[in-house]
């Protein structure tokens, strides 16, 4: 129990070594299953803000954000995309919206799977969904294909 008398949702392993982690190797947990067991993960959230002078009179909390990532880490023995179909790798130096650099520019809007969304806007901000791969078949980019970027 922590010191408030609540039990421990986690267990302090004092020795975990890169090359041999407990579970996988320590002798009393070799039989134990994980399968029956719910994985929980708390999570604590807060905003990073380093001061600087323009915080005077007040902070501006614009720009700020908060969240987190699940993201497994050696789940996988490689990249799971690498074997994507849909591949498509081209330069800097080579034009994204060719057809001869990325076949699925020349596809036409309605085989594509991205959705054609309106702009974003709020609040005074405002900005465009941008979708790369999209053409309108003649070899130059078509609406939506692009880098980014404000909306009107």
């Amino acid at each position: 129990n922590n010191k408030w008398g609540h039990p421990r949702g986690y267990r302090i392993q004092t020795v975990s070594f890169a090359g041999g982690p407990l579970p996988q190797n320590s002798s009393m947990e070799r039989a134990f299953s994980w399968a029956r067991w719910d994985l929980v993960a708390w999570v604590t959230a807060g905003f990073l803000h380093i001061p600087h002078a323009e915080d005077i009179p007040n902070t501006v909390t614009v720009g700020n954000s908060v969240g987190f990532i699940l993201r497994p880490y050696n789940f996988f023995d490689e990249d799971p995309s690498i074997n994507s179909a849909d591949s498509i790798y081209f330069r800097e130096d080579q034009d994204a919206g060719s057809c001869e650099v990325n076949s699925l520019a020349c596809l036409p809007q309605v085989a594509a799977c991205a959705p054609d969304l309106p702009a974003f806007s709020h609040g005074g901000f405002s900005h465009n969904q941008v979708v790369l791969g999209m053409g309108n078949g003649a070899g130059t980019p078509g609406p939506g294909v692009g880098m980014g970027g404000d909306g009107p």
